[in-house]
C-alpha cells in the first residue's frame, strides 16, 4: 500500500492519538461555536448582514395563480388567506423585519426557523422567528427530521412538530441538518478583526501594558515599594513632569515598555482582515460608504452586479422554500399557485445605451427607435436604417462610394463624405503571412522551454513533500480532513515565480510583434511618421494584455494540474504515481498549449499594432474586419459590420482580430477625403 493509503487507513481507526498530530500547532484557538456566530453580529459583520438583509427585506412579494393566459396575482380566497398572514406576522413584527430577520440569521448561522401556532379552528394565523441558535433539529430514522426543540428563555426546552416550523438552511456538505452560515465561512477573519479591535481599544484605554517598569535585583519590603511608588509618581508622572531627569538610587533601574511603530500598526491589518470579511460576504465597499480604491462613477454597475449576483439568489432561495413549504401549510398546490417577487437588478443603463449605438452604428436600430427608449421625440428622417458604404472584394481596385446623409433640408445641407478603402498586396499579405508563422515558431519556443521549467519546478516541490521529516509533517492534516488541498499548495509554492517568468516572456514577444507590425503599416500607407511605440495606448495595451494572457494561461495550467493531483489522492495514488501524471499531463499537452497561445498572442499583437499604426498615420478614419478563407461566425459577423470607427468595437467585442483561438483574419483600414 502506498503511503498515502496507509496514512489514510490510520485516520480511518475509531481511535486516534491527538498527540500524533501536536506538532501542528499546539497554540492553535478554538473555532467558534454556533452561538457565537449570532454574537458575531457588530462591526464589519454587522454592517455586511445589515447591506444583504436590508435590501433582501425590501422585496416586493407576488402570489400568483397559473391560468390559461399565464402567471397572474390570485383573488383564491385561501392564497390571499396564505399572503395576509405573510403581510400581517404578529402583533410585534411586520413582514419587513420578518424577512430581514430571516436574511440575517441565514448570514450569521446559515439557519433562519419560522414557528407557525394554529389557532383553535387548526389555522395557521402568526409566524415567529426562532432564534437559531437555542432550536434544535430532531433527527428520524422513519420520516428523516421528527420534529424540532426550542430552549425558550426560562432555559425550557419546547418541542415542536415538523408541520409548525419551516426550516430555511443554506447548504453545508457537512451537516445535512443544519446549514453553513457566511460568518462560519469568515470566522477566522472576523476573530482577527475582533482581537485586533479589542487590543487597540485597550490600548488607548489603557495602553494594554504599563508604560514602564522599574525593577531591582532585590527585594522590597512594602514601605520601601510605598516609599519608591509615592516619590516616582510625585516627581516624573504627568503632563506637568515630562522630560525631567530622573535620579535612580538602591540599584533600581528602569525599562521602558512602550510599544514600537510595527507594533501599533493596526491600520493595514485590519484594512486586510476587513477586505476579507467583505469579500466573504460578497459586498462591495461603495455599498458601505467605503470611499478608498472606488470610483464613484461605476457606482451604478456596483449596484447592478450586487443586486444580480448577490440579492436576487438569495430572495430566489426564500420564495423557493415558501412555495415548497408554506403553501402546502394552506392546502394550496405549488404547481397552481407560487410567490414571485420584483427583481431587484437595476436596469443596466450604460449597456443599453451601449446597445441603442451599436443598433445605430450597424444599422439594426433606426435613431427614432433609439430616441423612444430614453423618451424623446421622434426627428424627421429618423425612421430610416442608414447602412455603412459598400465594401469592395479584397484585391479589387480603390473604389470611390458617394454617400449621402439625409438631413432635415431646413436646419442643413447634406454632407458628402468619400471614402477609400486601403488594401494590402498580394506581396504584403504573404510577407505578414510569414511573419505572423516565423514570430508563432519564437514564441511556441520560449512557451515550450517555460512549461518544462514548471514541469520540474513541480516535481522537484513533489520530491520534498515526500521527504519523511516533510511529508508527514505538512500533509498529515490535510489527509486527517480528506482534502489534498495541502499538496497542491506544496506543488505551486514557487508558483509565482513561474508566472513572472510567463508574463516577462509574453510582453517581449508581444512588444516586438507590435512594434514591428506598426511600422509595417506606416510603411504600406507610405506616411513620413516613425511608429511610436511609448504611445500611452500602446503602452497600456502590453501591459494588460500580457498579464491577462499570462495569468489565463497558468491558472489554466494550475486548475488542470491540481485536479490531476486531487483526483489521485481521492483514489489513494502513491507520490511516485503522481509525479508520473504531472509527467504525462506535459508530455501529452504542453507542445499543443504552446503552439495556441503563441499563434493567437502572434496574431492579436499583429493586428493590435496594425490598428495603433493606422491611428498614428492620421489618414485613416475607420477599419473593416477581413475574414480569412476558414473564417467562423464571430469573424463573419464582425465582417458583416461593415466599417466602424477606429475607436470602436466589433459585434465580438475586439476592436481588432483575433476574436478566437487560432484567427487567423486581418484588419483592414478606410481613408476619408471630404
Amino acid at each position: 500500500m502506498s503511503f498515502l493509503g496507509s496514512l489514510t487507513s490510520l485516520f480511518q481507526k475509531k481511535e486516534i492519538n491527538a498527540s500524533l498530530f501536536s506538532f501542528f500547532n499546539p497554540t492553535d484557538r478554538p473555532r467558534m461555536k454556533e452561538h457565537e456566530y449570532v454574537l458575531a453580529y457588530r462591526s464589519w459583520v454587522y454592517a455586511c448582514v445589515s447591506a444583504i438583509a436590508e435590501r433582501v427585506a425590501d422585496s416586493d412579494l407576488h402570489l400568483q395563480e397559473s391560468t390559461k393566459d399565464g402567471w397572474i396575482d390570485t383573488q383564491n380566497k385561501t392564497a390571499l388567506e396564505a399572503l395576509s398572514v405573510l403581510r400581517f406576522v404578529n402583533a410585534y413584527t411586520s413582514f419587513y423585519e420578518l424577512i430581514f430577520a430571516t436574511q440575517a440569521y441565514l448570514e450569521l448561522d446559515g439557519n433562519a426557523f419560522w414557528y407557525l401556532p394554529r389557532s383553535e379552528n387548526n389555522k395557521i394565523s402568526e409566524i415567529w422567528v426562532l432564534d437559531p441558535t437555542r432550536t434544535a433539529v430532531v433527527k428520524s430514522k422513519s420520516t428523516y427530521i421528527g420534529g424540532f426543540v426550542f430552549t425558550n428563555d426560562s432555559g425550557k426546552d419546547v418541542p415542536l412538530d415538523p408541520e409548525e416550523v419551516i426550516h430555511f438552511k443554506r447548504f453545508n456538505p457537512k451537516n445535512p441538518y443544519r446549514g453553513l452560515g457566511t460568518v462560519q465561512a469568515a470566522d477566522i477573519a472576523i476573530d482577527i478583526d475582533t482581537y485586533a479591535s479589542a487590543w487597540q481599544r485597550n490600548f488607548f484605554g489603557n495602553s494594554a501594558l504599563p508604560a514602564s517598569l522599574l525593577y531591582t535585583d532585590g527585594t522590597l519590603n512594602q514601605e520601601q515599594y510605598n516609599r519608591i511608588r509615592s516619590n516616582w509618581d510625585a516627581n516624573y508622572r504627568g503632563v506637568l513632569n515630562s522630560n525631567k531627569l530622573g535620579i535612580l538610587e538602591g540599584g533600581l533601574k528602569y525599562q521602558s515598555l512602550t510599544p514600537n511603530a510595527r507594533e501599533m500598526q493596526f491600520t493595514e491589518s485590519r484594512k486586510n482582515s476587513r477586505d476579507e470579511i467583505l469579500g466573504i460576504f460578497r459586498v462591495p465597499k461603495i455599498l458601505l460608504g467605503i470611499s478608498e480604491d472606488v470610483n464613484y462613477a461605476s457606482a451604478d454597475k456596483v449596484e447592478y452586479v450586487f443586486s444580480k449576483y448577490v440579492i436576487k439568489p438569495k430572495i430566489q432561495f426564500i420564495v423557493g422554500v415558501l412555495n415548497e413549504y408554506y403553501l402546502p401549510l394552506f392546502n394550496l398546490d405549488p404547481q397552481k399557485f407560487r410567490f414571485s417577487f420584483t427583481d431587484p437588478v437595476p436596469e443596466n443603463l450604460e449597456q443599453k445605451r451601449l446597445d441603442r449605438e451599436s443598433g445605430i452604428k450597424n444599422y439594426y436600430i433606426t435613431p427614432n427607435e433609439a430616441r423612444a427608449e430614453i423618451g424623446l421625440e421622434p426627428i424627421e428622417g429618423g425612421d430610416e436604417l442608414y447602412a455603412p458604404f459598400t465594401v469592395q472584394p479584397l484585391g479589387s481596385a480603390p473604389v470611390q462610394s458617394d454617400t449621402t446623409i439625409p438631413v432635415d433640408p431646413a436646419k442643413s445641407i447634406s454632407v458628402k463624405k468619400n471614402y477609400t478603402k486601403l488594401e494590402k498586396s498580394k506581396d504584403q499579405q504573404e510577407k505578414t503571412k510569414a511573419y505572423k508563422d516565423e514570430q508563432a515558431a519564437i514564441l511556441k519556443k520560449e512557451y515550450l522551454n517555460l512549461n518544462s521549467d514548471l514541469k520540474t519546478r513541480l516535481l522537484e516541490n513533489l520530491k520534498q513533500a515526500k521527504s519523511a521529516d516533510n511529508y508527514i509533517q505538512k500533509l498529515a492534516f490535510s489527509i486527517a480532513k480528506e482534502t489534498p488541498d495541502e499538496l497542491v499548495r506544496l506543488l505551486f509554492e514557487n508558483y509565482d515565480d513561474w508566472i513572472g517568468l510567463v508574463y516577462n516572456a509574453t510582453k517581449d514577444g508581444l512588444t516586438r510583434i507590435l512594434a514591428e507590425s506598426g511600422k509595417q503599416t506606416l510603411a504600406q500607407l507610405q506616411v513620413e511618421v516613425d511608429f511610436d511605440l511609448q504611445n500611452p495606448r500602446a503602452v497600456a495595451w502590453l501591459a494588460n494584455h500580457a498579464m491577462e494572457d499570462s495569468k489565463s494561461y497558468s491558472d489554466t495550467m494550475k486548475e488542470e494540474i491540481g485536479n490531476l493531483v486531487r483526483e489521485g489522492v481521492d483514489q489513494g495514488a502513491s507520490i511516485d504515481t503522481i509525479a508520473e501524471s504531472i509527467s504525462g499531463f506535459f508530455d501529452d499537452q504542453s507542445d499543443w498549449r504552446a503552439e495556441r497561445i503563441a499563434r493567437t498572442e502572434t496574431a492579436n499583437a499583429y493586428s493590435q499594432g496594425n490598428l495603433e499604426g493606422y491611428k498614428q498615420s492620421g489618414i485613416v478614419s475607420g477599419k473593416y474586419w477581413v475574414p480569412d478563407a476558414q473564417a467562423c461566425e464571430i469573424c463573419l459577423g464582425n465582417a458583416a459590420a461593415g466599417v466602424i470607427g477606429l475607436d470602436a468595437n466589433f459585434p465580438s467585442g475586439d476592436d481588432a482580430p483575433s476574436a478566437h483561438p487560432h484567427c487567423e483574419c486581418d484588419l483592414g483600414g478606410v481613408s476619408e477625403q471630404e
